[in-house]
């Protein structure tokens, strides 16, 4: 069972976040309206879980159309159903607080354990202040929150909880960038590791080795039109867009992925695998340029740059770039 749900939880978070919002939309209102029942009970004494929502005045069973978060209380004017009794407008707020955070998070930083984290700090948050506020207004024999009250709750909001959420969420972000560079120069690293045990006189960049090889048809883009025949056409447009990390969302068509995959093979000398999905926002080229040094006549050398791009949701167009000089006697 729990493979299942950790299977369901990732087929989720393969979602896009605009359709991943209404869902945890609405878990956000069921969770607010649970938060809504401690509020009221735990201060009493009372279970949280027995007995069913009732209404306080006339003591009649809650049934669903009175407990659809936030469209209830609207539609129902915030009024019981049966006796007309108006309830606190805490009910709506709570739920609809909880909501806008939680959708504010997924919206920010997707479904992932950020997200996971401000969303239990907005419960906690909540749950702790709204507990807290009704001991007090029991103790002062008040039938609920006071004006004063939701002041002060907001205040309490403002000084502790906004500026957490603040650190935790520039915290978070700079935790993934540095994530994402330390991607970006392993795949760098990657690549000059992979070169450097070739001949040296056999290095390649990645425009001879996918277009501009020994033959014509070694030009993996050859049979295509449109941008894909311009990365087969221009030097400086290939290296400008190509990259050799492909993913399952990142992969070129299929008549062209099985070139790129011949052309990887026949030069590297083993089968391509694709990235993991979190590598889609990483491209990476690779050129190898001959140079000559006087002070070594007679020795080949070869400068290989590797530029690796950034480009996800956090970080934007940034280049790394790693080089090494490859020759006769190693990188």
């Amino acid at each position: 069972m729990f493979p299942d749900v950790l299977q369901g939880l990732q087929a989720f978070a393969d979602l896009p976040a605009l359709a991943q919002l209404p869902f945890v939309a609405i878990f956000a209102g069921l969770v607010g309206s649970f938060l809504n029942v401690c509020i009221w009970r735990i201060p009493r004494g009372e279970s949280i879980v027995f007995p069913r929502s009732h209404c306080p005045n006339c003591n009649h069973v809650l049934e669903v159309p009175d407990l659809v978060p936030v469209l209830s209380y609207v539609c129902l004017r915030g009024r019981c159903r049966h006796c007309r009794t108006p309830f606190s407008p805490r009910y709506m707020l709570v739920e609809l607080v909880l909501i806008l955070i939680w959708s504010t998070a997924l919206l920010w930083f997707g479904f992932s354990w950020a997200f996971a984290a401000v969303a239990l700090t907005g419960v906690a948050a909540i749950g702790g202040t709204g507990i807290a506020l009704m001991t007090r207004s029991l103790r002062r024999s008040s039938g609920g929150f006071t004006f004063i009250s939701i002041l002060l709750a907001m205040t309490l909001f403002a000084i502790f909880i906004g500026p957490f959420l603040d650190v935790l969420r520039t915290g978070w972000m700079g935790a993934v960038k540095n994530r994402e560079y330390l991607i970006a120069f392993n795949l760098a690293r990657e690549r000059l590791e992979e070169l450097r045990v070739m001949p040296v006189r056999a290095v390649r960049g990645d425009w001879e080795v996918y277009v501009h090889g020994r033959r014509l048809t070694d030009n993996i883009f050859l049979d295509e039109f449109g941008p894909l025949a311009k990365l087969g056409q221009n030097e400086k447009h290939f290296y400008e867009n190509f990259s050799d990390v492909l993913t399952e969302r990142t992969q070129f068509p299929e008549s062209v992925q099985e070139k790129f995959a011949r052309a990887y093979k026949r030069y590297y000398g083993r089968e391509y695998q694709l990235y993991p999905a979190a590598y889609s926002g990483f491209a990476r080229v690779t050129r190898v340029k001959e140079i000559t040094d006087p002070s070594t006549p007679g020795i080949t050398l070869q400068q290989i740059t590797v530029r690796v791009t950034i480009n996800t949701k956090l970080t934007k167009n940034r280049t790394i770039e790693v080089s090494g000089i490859l020759s006769d006697r190693g990188l």
